[in-house]
């Protein structure tokens, strides 16, 4: 029997080799560069949608306002009501300065700063209070001053609106874009609003690159739709052939308010 025991061999682990080594390092280059890149998407994926939730509150918001204003809206055969499809009405509600639970009240946006504006007009219970109303004119609302950036009057209410157009919907199911109907037939019956917002990056971004104010004046805004369109659907068609920065982060909502009784 042999009782000697044999020999171990030391092995030493086999080390990479140069070429090893350069692939390995050029996969992990390849590897990193996929992964930033993925990270990068992501993070414009992430403030994309942030920007867009902004700017879908910030329409929500305003259209909760209007919506509630014209269902406070005071609807007479002989007084005016939203004039040259302008959002302007007297309402029951009571505006600073005022003893009467009634105001004249306009909202404008403002093209230069992407901002809505409102004025409230009080009225009041003295003898004079006649005055504060235009009775007998149906087809303007000359008491509420025309809107001017430094007209105390009128104070801001949001920031970041592009555009405010309003439709008028008719018992019949016909709409107009500027004219509202009292009596008859074809008596409008409710208003479709229709907001564009954009959120606070993009107006700042917009604002310190000096294209704020050509972007809310653009005659993309001004242009009425199709007879087979709303605004909403007008403007959202006609997006994609748009080449401007704030259409990234726009916001447009509309909402149907029916007349009050």
């Amino acid at each position: 029997m042999n009782n000697h025991s044999p020999k171990l061999r030391r092995i030493w682990p086999k080390g990479f080799t140069l070429l090893e080594i350069l692939v390995a390092s050029t996969l992990l280059i390849i590897i990193s560069g996929f992964l930033l890149q993925l990270l990068s998407g992501t993070s414009r994926l992430i403030e994309q949608n942030r920007g867009r939730f902004s700017a879908d509150t910030r329409a929500q918001a305003v259209l909760g306002l209007l919506d509630e204003e014209i269902q406070d809206g005071i609807i007479r055969p002989d007084l005016a009501a939203f004039p040259g499809g302008r959002m302007e009405l007297y309402t029951r509600r009571r505006a600073q300065g005022g003893d009467r639970p009634v105001s004249l009240v306009g909202y404008h946006v403002d093209t230069t700063a992407g901002t809505l504006q409102r004025a409230a007009i009080p009225t009041s219970w003295t003898p004079a209070s006649a005055t504060d109303f235009s009775f007998g004119n149906t087809n303007s609302l000359p008491l509420l001053p025309a809107y001017t950036s430094t007209n105390p009057a009128w104070r801001e209410v949001a920031s970041g609106v592009v555009a405010l157009r309003l439709t008028f919907v008719g018992i019949d199911g016909l709409a107009s874009t500027t004219q509202f109907i009292q009596g008859g037939t074809n008596a409008t019956s409710g208003v479709l609003v229709t907001v564009a917002t954009i959120d606070d990056r993009t107006e700042s971004r917009l604002r310190d690159t000096g294209k704020l104010t050509p972007f809310l004046q653009d005659n993309f805004w001004l242009a009425s739709p199709p007879v087979n369109q709303t605004f909403g659907q007008y403007w959202n068609s006609q997006i994609s052939s748009q080449t401007n920065q704030g259409f990234s982060h726009l916001r447009i909502a509309e909402r149907y308010v029916p007349l009050p009784h």
